[in-house]
């Protein structure tokens, strides 16, 4: 029960901001603010904490939780389908290629804040 409720707790907190920016943010800009911000800051909290180890407080009440509730998949999704609608589909494409990468790049820069290099297999 203790993993739910920092799950629970994070979440709570993380759709919160991304509710709150995206009030204070006009136009697609919170999509991109939110996935890449949240990227770089999952990339560097999950390079500090290191691999998972007998104590998952901060990963699952930060990485999970408030993270996970800050950037989601479908408000992007929404927010890409919207453009799509509104501006064309090759709008709504660079939307959510542009978001998919800055995400990725700033994951990266995360890790490597975090000194915690990861090699990337494919």
């Amino acid at each position: 029960m203790r993993s739910v409720a920092l799950v629970f707790a994070g979440g709570a907190l993380g759709s919160l901001a991304r509710y709150l920016l995206s009030l204070a943010l006009p136009g697609l800009w919170p999509v991109f603010v939110v996935n890449t911000v949240g990227s770089f800051l999952l990339g560097l909290l999950l390079g500090w904490l290191g691999p998972q180890g007998p104590d998952d407080t901060l990963r699952l009440l930060l990485g999970t939780g408030f993270l996970g509730g800050f950037t989601t998949y479908s408000a992007l999704a929404l927010d890409v389908a919207e453009v799509g609608l509104a501006g064309g589909p090759v709008l709504g494409l660079a939307v959510a290629v542009g978001s998919a990468a800055l995400g990725f790049l700033a994951a990266l820069l995360g890790f490597a804040v975090a000194g915690n290099r990861r090699e990337m297999s494919a």
